[in-house]
């Protein structure tokens, strides 16, 4: 799986460099990475890796616009109503999932538009806000691995604000949940 950052991105953070480098494996920061990014891609609720040529069937609707299911789209390349291939000058596409029809209207029947489209982000065009996220949320597991809600030492008590479940699945806090659906805008 691709990951939206690499180790020498999370060796870099000033807090984490010397865990990276004394105590946590490469081949577990790698994991690590990977469950980050994964957490990223399962909280933005739509695909982000870019899906070449992707086909989507969706319900006419009687207007002119429609909307795709994933996105940004980068490119659409084939849109068919009811079987017949619409000619490119008939519709038009926004990169927010928009497909508008020009001089007419998409039919008011379900499942009758086909479209063949790219969306999603090449892995080198990630939104560098992802990827502060999948660093922020690797560096949090490197630096609380037990996932402990807190931790005291008799003099100093240090609270994370989580975890504690036991639980070897890497989850995003609400701000960045958040963090992610601002960047996928």
């Amino acid at each position: 799986m691709t990951t939206f950052a690499t180790l020498q991105d999370l060796a870099e953070l000033d807090h984490i460099a010397e865990l990276i480098g004394t105590t946590v494996p490469p081949e577990r920061a790698q994991l690590i990475l990977t469950m980050a990014t994964s957490a990223v891609i399962n909280a933005a609720e739509v695909p982000i890796i870019q899906v070449v040529d992707d086909q989507a069937v969706v319900d006419g609707n009687g207007s002119d616009r429609l909307l795709l299911p994933n996105w940004p789209v980068t490119a659409v390349t084939d849109v068919t109503v009811d079987g017949t291939v619409l000619d490119p000058d008939q519709w038009r596409w926004s990169r927010y999932g928009e497909l508008r029809r020009t001089g007419g209207r998409w039919p008011l029947l379900p499942r009758a538009v086909t479209v063949t489209y790219t969306h999603g982000y090449p892995p080198e065009e990630i939104p560098a806000e992802l990827v502060s996220v999948v660093l922020q949320v690797a560096a949090r597991t490197v630096s609380n691995p037990q996932r402990l809600n807190s931790f005291g030492d008799g003099q100093v008590t240090a609270g994370y604000g989580g975890g504690g479940t036991g639980v070897q699945v890497i989850e995003l806090y609400a701000s960045e949940v958040a963090m992610v659906h601002r960047a996928l805008r």
